[in-house]
C-alpha cells in the first residue's frame, strides 16, 4: 500500500513538504530501504562561528553561505545581536539584507572597525542571521558569529603619583621611594629611563643626591616598579623644597599623563622663615610712595618690610602675598637694594637671588606699552604707562630714535613710533630727574613688515557683492580687509594683489577699501575709494574700547563732532543712532601735512582754543577716547 504526501511548489523553488512511502508489513520499497524525509530545503549559515580582526583593520567582511536548493531568489538578514564592543565607538554596523540570486551561494556581511588610542583589551561583536524561508544552520553550521576586535594600542607607563613626599630629617640621609606602573598591552617587554633635576631643592646646596635609573618590565609583565632617591637632612629652618622627576624616552610603551613628577622634601624643623619669590613691579621712583606686591611663602604675620636700610609696614598680608608702599630712599637713587620680610619666625635670607631685588629710579618709570609691535616704517600709536612723566623737559625714544609724543598725565604718554630697523628695542622716557630703567615692560618690536598700501581698486564702482581686485603692496600676511569700515571677505593672490567681495552693510556711496596686516592698516587715500551703488545699510556701528579705539569715519562727511557723539546728526535725536557723549572724552587724528596730532574735546565746543577741529571728515581715521571701562557701541548714520 502506498501513501504519498503533498508536493508543493512556491515560485521557482520546489520544496518537498512530505514524501513518505510507508510499506505494509512484510513489504520493501524499491531500493531496499525505508527513507525518512527527503529534504532539499535551502540552508543559510556563516562560514565560521568565530573570527577576529585587528583594531586597525577598518572595513571588514564575513561570508554568509547558501546551500541546498539554489533555484530561487532569497533574502537573509544579517544583524548585530550582542558583544562587548560599543556600537558607534568601537565599530559601525547597520543591519543588512542579503539577496541571493538564483545559483548564488555566498554574500558579504560588512562592518567597519574604528581605530582609537584607548587601551581597552579585546572586545567582541556578535552577528546573527534570520531568514524568511528555508531554515538556518542545517543543524551543523553556525547561524551566529562572534567577531573579536583585537586591541593594538601599546602599553602605557605613568608615575604612580604626581608628588612623592619625604620628611627631611635633622641629620644624615633618608630615602624616598618613587614608582611607576605599566598597564595596557603587555605583549612585549618595556622600559623607561628616569632621572632627577633640581627644583627648589638643589644638589649644589646638598639638599639631595642626583639620581637616575630605568624602570623595566619583561614581556607579559605589568604592575609597579620602584626606585630610591637619597635626601640629605639638616637642622636649618626653611620652606618645603622640591626635586623634579623626569621620564626619558620609553621602549615598548608610551608615557601616559605627565612625563614628570616631583619629590617634596617636607621641612621638619621647628621654624620656617619667609621666602620672597617675586616683586611686582620690581622698580619705582626714588620718592617711593608707590605700592608693590611681594609674592612668596611663609609670609603670614609679616610685620616689617625692609628696602635696603629703609623700612615700611605692610597694609595687606597673606601666607603668599604682602602689599606694601615703598619708602623714600634718597641714599639708593638709581641703585638696586634687597627687600627683606620679617615674620614671627624671623627674617627672610639675603642672598644672591634677584627675586627680592628692587631698583630705585631717579627718573621716570615705564610699566606698560599699549602695543609692543609695529612696522619698521613707524607711525604706530602707543600709549606709554608709568610714573614720573612731566609736562615739559621730557623726551621719548624708541631704540634711540626720537619719537613724537603728547603728555597726557604724570602716568600716561601718547606716542607715535618713529621709523626704525627691525628688532626689539627699548622705549626710553627721559626727564630732568633722570632716565627710565630698562625692563621688559618697555620692549617694542619692529617687525620689519611694512604697512599695506593700496594703489588701485578694479572695478571702482558697483553694488554689494561685487568682486574687486585690489592692487598695492604689503598684502602678504593680511589679516583683514574693510570696505567703508565693514569687514569683508578676501582672497590673497600675491603680495601686490588680493580679491575682495563688497560685503552687505557697506555704506552707500564712496567708501575706502583698507587692508590690515600685523604691522598696521593701509592709509586712506583716493586710490582705495570704491563707489557702492547699493542703498542698503543706513547705519554703521563702531565698538569703542576703554582708553583708545581707532576707527575710519564712514558717517556723514563734515558732520559736527558734537552732533555725532550726541546722536543728533540731523539736528534732533535719531532713534537709529545713540548718544555716547557721556563716555567719549576726546577725538584725535594725525594730520599728515603738519605731522601733528589734532584734537577735539567733547563739551568744549564753545571754548576758544580748546579744539583743533570740530567736524568729522568721511574716510579719515580717528582715535576715539572713552572714560568708561569695558566697551561702548556707537551707532551713526552712514554717509554717502
Amino acid at each position: 500500500q502506498t501513501r504519498s504526501g503533498l508536493l508543493t511548489r512556491t515560485g521557482t523553488r520546489l520544496t518537498v513538504v512530505l514524501a513518505v512511502l510507508i510499506a505494509t508489513a512484510g513489504l520493501m520499497l524499491a531500493g531496499g530501504a525505508t527513507p525518512a524525509l527527503a529534504d532539499v530545503t535551502t540552508q543559510y549559515s556563516f562560514a565560521f562561528a568565530t573570527t577576529s580582526f585587528g583594531e586597525g583593520s577598518g572595513a571588514v567582511a564575513v561570508n554568509v553561505t547558501r546551500s541546498g536548493s539554489l533555484a530561487g531568489t532569497d533574502v537573509v538578514s544579517c544583524s548585530q545581536t550582542g558583544g562587548t564592543a560599543t556600537l558607534g565607538t568601537d565599530y559601525t554596523f547597520a543591519t543588512q539584507s542579503l539577496t541571493f540570486a538564483p545559483t548564488e551561494t555566498t554574500k558579504i556581511c560588512a562592518m567597519t572597525i574604528t581605530q582609537d588610542a584607548v587601551v581597552e583589551g579585546a572586545e567582541t561583536v556578535v552577528l546573527s542571521l534570520t531568514a524568511t524561508s528555508g531554515f538556518l544552520g542545517g543543524g551543523v553550521t553556525p547561524t551566529s558569529m562572534t567577531i573579536t576586535i583585537i586591541d593594538d594600542e601599546p602599553s602605557t607607563i605613568q608615575w604612580t603619583a604626581t608628588n612623592f613626599n619625604v620628611t627631611e630629617g635633622n641629620a644624615g640621609t633618608s630615602l624616598v621611594t618613587i614608582s611607576a606602573t605599566r598597564t595596557g598591552n603587555l605583549t612585549a617587554a618595556a622600559s623607561v629611563p628616569w632621572a632627577t633635576t633640581d627644583g627648589t631643592a638643589t644638589t649644589a646646596s646638598g639638599d639631595y643626591l642626583a639620581g637616575a635609573g630605568t624602570f623595566s618590565w619583561i614581556a607579559s609583565e605589568g604592575g609597579t616598579k620602584t626606585a630610591m632617591v637619597t635626601i640629605n637632612g639638616d637642622t636649618t629652618p626653611e620652606t618645603d623644597e622640591t626635586i623634579n622627576l623626569n621620564f626619558g624616552t620609553p621602549t615598548g610603551a608610551v608615557i601616559s599623563g605627565a612625563s614628570s613628577a616631583t619629590v617634596t622634601i617636607v621641612n621638619d624643623d621647628s621654624t620656617v622663615l619667609p621666602v620672597i619669590t617675586a616683586l611686582t613691579p620690581a622698580f619705582g621712583p626714588i620718592g617711593g610712595s608707590n605700592a608693590i606686591t611681594i609674592t612668596g611663602t611663609n609670609l603670614s604675620g609679616t610685620s616689617l618690610v625692609t628696602f635696603g636700610t629703609s623700612t615700611a609696614a605692610p597694609f595687606s598680608v597673606s601666607a603668599t602675598s604682602v602689599m606694601v608702599v615703598v619708602p623714600f630712599s634718597s641714599t639708593f637713587a638709581g641703585q638696586t637694594v634687597q627687600v627683606l620680610i620679617t615674620t614671627p619666625a624671623g627674617t627672610s635670607v639675603a642672598d644672591a637671588s634677584t627675586a627680592n631685588d628692587y631698583t630705585y629710579s631717579g627718573g621716570p618709570t615705564i610699566t606698560a606699552l599699549s602695543t609692543s609691535t609695529g612696522p619698521t616704517t613707524g607711525s604706530t600709536f602707543v600709549t606709554i604707562t608709568g610714573t614720573g612723566f612731566t609736562l615739559s623737559g621730557m623726551t621719548v625714544t624708541f631704540g634711540g630714535t626720537t619719537a613724537t609724543f603728547a603728555y597726557v598725565s604724570a602716568t600716561s604718554i601718547s606716542a607715535v613710533s618713529p621709523a626704525h630697523t627691525a628688532g626689539v628695542f627699548n622705549v626710553v622716557v627721559t626727564t630732568a630727574a633722570g632716565t627710565s630703567i630698562d625692563t621688559t615692560a618697555d620692549d617694542f618690536t619692529y617687525t620689519g613688515t611694512s604697512i599695506p598700501t593700496v594703489t588701485l581698486v578694479n572695478p571702482a564702482s558697483g553694488p554689494v557683492g561685487t568682486s574687486v581686485t585690489v592692487t598695492g603692496t604689503g598684502f602678504t600676511g593680511a589679516t583683514s580687509v574693510t570696505v567703508g569700515g565693514v569687514s569683508a571677505g578676501f582672497t590673497f593672490v600675491s603680495d601686490s594683489s588680493i580679491t575682495v567681495t563688497i560685503p552687505a552693510g557697506t555704506p552707500a556711496g564712496v567708501v575706502s577699501i583698507l587692508v590690515t596686516n600685523a604691522s598696521g592698516t593701509s592709509l586712506n587715500v583716493a586710490a582705495d575709494n570704491f563707489n557702492n551703488t547699493s542703498t542698503s545699510g543706513a547705519t554703521t556701528t563702531y565698538t569703542l574700547y576703554f582708553r583708545w579705539s581707532l576707527i575710519s569715519w564712514s558717517g556723514i562727511d563734515n558732520l559736527s563732532a558734537s552732533n555725532a557723539v550726541k546722536g543728533i546728526e540731523t539736528g534732533t535725536a535719531n532713534p537709529a543712532t545713540n548718544d555716547v557723549s557721556g563716555s567719549v572724552t576726546a577725538i584725535w587724528y594725525f594730520d599728515g601735512p603738519t605731522q601733528t596730532f589734532k584734537g577735539y574735546f567733547v563739551g568744549f565746543d564753545n571754548t576758544p582754543g580748546a579744539n583743533d577741529f570740530t567736524v568729522l571728515v568721511r574716510g579719515r581715521s580717528y582715535w576715539i577716547a572713552i572714560s568708561t571701562s569695558g566697551s561702548v557701541a556707537w551707532t551713526v548714520l552712514q554717509g554717502s
